[in-house]
């Protein structure tokens, strides 16, 4: 199970998957600029990235879907609130409350993601499981 070409498998599998969910995040981000007609620029700046963040969730599993919405973030902050290409806020108490709000949002997509794809795992490291805690707990590292 530690041999070089399980590992190298292993971790080409963990890039791929950050890569996706960057691409996915990308993907919401290039929607949301799309809507810019329909909805400004500074309004309701994360409306496309929660669908990018479940998507993610589903897909990709624990920490891509971390680092993704983290980007996801930053790309909005410096694209689309005002003062726009920069990281000054003009609102700060506004702003920050819509940042810290999407980020509760998106943990909340992200761990409900996390219980889903621990509970449906096909070797026994699911929830539900009968192994210790601590097993599962090297289990979801492992994969996350």
């Amino acid at each position: 199970m530690n041999d070089p070409s399980h590992q190298s498998h292993a971790l080409l599998n963990k890039v791929k998957r950050h890569l996706l969910a960057f691409a996915i995040m990308a993907s919401g981000i290039g929607l949301r600029v799309l809507l810019i007609p329909i909805l400004g620029p500074d309004r309701f700046p994360f409306v496309t990235l929660l669908g990018a963040v479940v998507f993610c969730s589903w897909y990709c599993g624990l920490l891509p879907s971390i680092a993704a919405t983290l980007g996801g973030l930053l790309y909005v902050w410096y694209g689309f609130m005002a003062p726009v290409h920069s990281f000054a806020l003009a609102n700060p108490k506004l702003q920050l409350g819509g940042m810290a709000l999407f980020c509760a949002v998106a943990g909340a997509i992200i761990a409900l993601g996390l219980r889903t794809r621990l509970a449906q795992a096909p070797n026994g490291c699911g929830l539900l499981s009968k192994r210790p805690a601590s097993g599962r707990l090297i289990a979801i590292l492992g994969r996350a």
